[in-house]
Formats: C-alpha cells, structure tokens, sequence
C-alpha cells in the first residue's frame, strides 16, 4: 500500500486566537500528496474541550481541506487546554464513500489501529492581534518522560489518550447556571402568583355578590337581582406587573453580557 503523504499548515503547532473573552479559534489546512484518495479523522485528548469541524472526511489527491478549531476557553482551565493534543489518523481509502466513512474507521480499531498513519499536533493560544503566544513552560523531565509517550505506534498507547473530536459544540453544562435557575424559579412564582391573584379575585366578586343579596333581601327589595361587580383591580397584581418586568430586564442583561 502506498504510504500515505499529508502535508499540515501549520506542521505542528494549531494557533489559536482570541475572537472574545471566552471564544477562541484555530485552522488547520490539510493538504494530500499522494496519488489515492485519503481517509483522515481527528482526535483530541480533550474532546469536550473543543469543536472540530469536519473532524474527519476524504481527501482527493492533491486536493485540500480546512479544518476549523473552536474552544470555549475558561481560566480554570488553561493548563489543562495548554497540555491538549490533536492527533491525525489517516489511511489509503480508495473505494470509500462520504457515508460509508464512520463504518470504515471503526474497522481500524484495538491492534489495527496501527495500520493509520498518526500524526500529533500541539496547539497555542494567541491573543487577537498579537504575535506572542502564550505557552506552557514544561519542565524537562517531564519532557523526557512523555517524549516516548508521544513517539510510539502502539495502539493501545495512541487509544489512552485521545478521543474522537467533537464535530458539535462542547457540552458545557449551562442548565445548571445560577442565574439561568433563578430566571426559571421567578418564572414559575409568577405563574403561581398569577393563579392566586385570580382565584382572590373570584373569591372577592362572589363574596360582593352574596353581600349585595342578603342586604336587598333584608330590604324587602324583592328577588335579587343579577349584580355586575366590575373586575376589582389588584395592588398585589399591579405591584408584580411593575416590579417583575424590571426584573427579566435586569436577569436578561445580566445573561446577555455572560
């Protein structure tokens, strides 16, 4: 089998840039050299960490492909992300078709997966505009001890510690924002709050009601008649009308500048 020839833009390193405070991005160019079509697919050591898209896809002889890189970054995480890795698998796949890909990749699985050529790539984050970028400082001895680390073809190796890249967004867990519960518990109270407001007043216009008839009863003012008791307007349904608006205004604010 012809080997497979794969050129990468930048070779080594994915640069990522500053798009806000919380998103950066990142390209990688493939480009293939060979004469046969290539099978590539993408993995990283932190797939919830990063988008990739396309994370794998066919490639045409000297035909190239962009590959776009998306992080939500946290400074929590920055040593983490620092330390991430992208891994590249890919393998002759002459006869492959776009839908058949996902099947013919889980063939290459457990010892097989030594038959892909792999090739690892680091990445660095740059803020907008500028030309340093920021980096980890990694001692020596640990270089040492995870050179081989990186270098070797053993499968089993290559499979602890990287993952399939995520072609959809990072599942960050904003369900379980503060803000966003609060938002759904002022919600629901005023739902509630709504229903009792209503029942009072359905209460108060059918008390209004019996009063009225009894006092023409003790009149000798005849049968009673159908009394109209206008709506009685609420303070509390007012108060609420005014102060919950402002309320949203303020929480949306707040979610809209996160």
């Amino acid at each position: 089998m012809e080997p497979v020839q794969l050129d990468f833009s930048p070779k080594e390193t994915v640069v990522f840039t500053a798009v806000n405070e919380k998103n950066y991005e990142g390209e990688l160019l493939i480009t293939n050299r060979s004469r046969r079509q290539i099978a590539y697919k993408l993995k990283t050591t932190n797939p919830t960490l990063f988008m990739v898209r396309p994370n794998q896809g066919l490639l045409k002889p000297d035909s190239s492909e962009r590959i776009k890189f998306s992080l939500n970054y946290t400074q929590s995480m920055h040593t983490t992300i620092l330390k991430s890795r992208f891994l590249i698998q890919s393998i002759q796949a002459n006869d492959v078709t776009p839908d058949k890909l996902t099947e013919f990749f889980k063939v290459y699985t457990g010892e097989r997966e030594k038959d892909l050529t792999s090739v690892k790539l680091s990445l660095k984050l740059a803020e907008k505009g500028a030309e340093q970028t920021s980096t980890l400082k990694v001692p020596e001895s640990m270089i040492e001890e995870k050179k081989s680390e990186f270098a070797s073809p053993d499968p089993s190796m290559i499979s602890s510690h990287f993952q399939d890249a995520q072609a959809r967004p990072p599942s960050f867990a904003i369900e379980s924002n503060p803000i966003r519960k609060l938002l759904e518990e002022a919600q629901n109270n005023l739902a509630e709050l709504q229903k009792k407001v209503t029942s009072l007043e359905e209460e108060k216009s059918r008390l209004l009601a019996e009063r009225e008839r009894i006092r023409n009863m003790k009149t000798g003012a005849g049968p009673p008649t159908a009394v109209v008791v206008p709506m009685p307007k609420s303070k509390v349904k007012m108060i609420h009308l005014i102060i919950v608006p402002i309320v949203f205004y303020i929480l949306g604010s707040f979610l809209a500048s996160k």
